[in-house]
């Protein structure tokens, strides 16, 4: 380590001399030829400090790539670990975290659309076999009666979000009748 800081001091210094010899040696009147002798040097200065940071990140894994060049192959005795116990598991936080977005976004909707905020929202949800889920019926449960001034408003919502998620939208008052 010590030798390493050493060389990349003397390399430095040297550098810093060559370049000071250069640059006394150009001869021009317009300083122009002075300005590109100064600017390799600083170029070849700057490479040789910022060694040292490239010898840094050279020892670490490589985090960054998707493919290791330099893996080993894999082992004859490699043990093949079943994965599907993980996927089911990010599957169902991913479910979880999709309704709970969709229940939030559905809340802004009817709060923004009528003023009514929903007591809870309720989301029948579908998974295939495949990543693609389907909604199959949202339930939305009104802290209110919802009386004739603000019925229409609710059957706006009620066919946006029809159309929205293209699926079955029912809407339950305070007294728990279904407002059809």
């Amino acid at each position: 380590m010590l030798e390493g800081i050493k060389q990349w001091a003397f390399m430095l210094v040297i550098t810093a001399v060559v370049g000071g010899i250069a640059n006394s040696f150009v001869i021009s009147e317009s300083g122009s030829m002075k300005k590109y002798v100064k600017f390799a040097c600083s170029a070849v200065a700057l490479m040789i400090m910022i060694m040292p940071i490239k010898e840094i990140f050279k020892e670490m894994p490589d985090l960054f790539s998707f493919y290791n060049i330099n893996a080993p192959a894999e082992p004859e005795n490699y043990e093949y670990y079943d994965y599907t116990e993980n996927i089911n598991q990010i599957n169902n936080l991913t479910m979880t975290k999709t309704i709970e977005l969709l229940k939030i976004r559905i809340n802004d909707i009817v709060y923004e659309k009528t003023g009514i905020k929903p007591g809870y929202v309720y989301i029948y949800i579908r998974q295939n076999d495949n990543p693609d889920i389907s909604i199959e019926k949202v339930i939305l449960d009104m802290p209110e009666n919802i009386d004739d001034s603000k019925n229409n408003k609710i059957e706006e919502v009620k066919l946006y979000l029809k159309q929205l998620f293209n699926c079955e939208v029912d809407i339950v008052d305070k007294t728990g009748e279904i407002n059809e």
